[in-house]
């Protein structure tokens, strides 16, 4: 059940915006965020990336954790990285990318957020999969060749075995992991998570 129902101040033609609660309270001005709103930003405009690669004929692993707007929303990323305090801000075409490709920073601060204040849609299965992998990173055990293939049968499931092509000529024996169990539980749902889903579900 839905709580709290936030309303909505525009400031720009879209969402560049503050949001503001029955109750007074402010979700996005002064840095004030609400996690719960972070997180259902998150379930449209959120990814969670593991890119394998080959350099030098050895495989490596390249990880991140990124949320994409358009330039017009920048100013709503910015707050984002002050309030986790990591990662960089990037502009590219016309949208705005926040970054986090740092294993610390994941492990300490961009799994802990989402353990704490989990997504609710199907996007925690990908959630599951890449804190998993990452788990496997931090092991160091990318560069043993059974971490590696762990690893990239973690990544074939994130992708829907849609594997780039350098992987499945290298690797055509892949089998990805099975999807981790996902269940809803609508008592669950908080207010500010709801509304950040359907402002920016662009």
């Amino acid at each position: 059940m839905c709580l709290i129902t936030p309303s909505l101040i525009l400031f720009s033609k879209r969402h560049t915006h503050s949001l503001v609660d029955g109750k007074g309270g402010n979700a996005v001005s002064n840095n004030n965020l609400n996690p719960f709103w972070i997180t259902g930003l998150c379930e449209s405009s959120g990814h969670f990336f593991i890119k394998p690669f080959i350099r030098h004929g050895v495989w490596q692993i390249n990880y991140c954790f990124e949320i994409v707007l358009p330039v017009a929303e920048q100013s709503i990323l910015y707050r984002i990285r002050d309030f986790f305090g990591v990662g960089l801000i990037y502009i590219k075409n016309k949208q705005c990318i926040y970054r986090i490709n740092r294993l610390k920073d994941l492990l300490n601060v961009i799994i802990p957020h989402f353990t704490n204040y989990p997504l609710l849609t199907r996007k925690v299965m990908i959630f599951k999969l890449w804190k998993n992998a990452l788990s496997l990173v931090e092991k160091k055990q990318q560069f043993s060749n059974t971490g590696l293939i762990q690893i990239l049968e973690i990544y074939a499931a994130m992708v829907n075995n849609k594997i780039k092509k350098s992987v499945a000529l290298h690797f055509p024996n892949l089998i990805p992991v099975s999807l981790p169990s996902y269940s809803i539980d609508i008592s669950e749902f908080n207010g500010w998570w709801r509304y950040a889903l359907r402002v920016f579900n662009y």
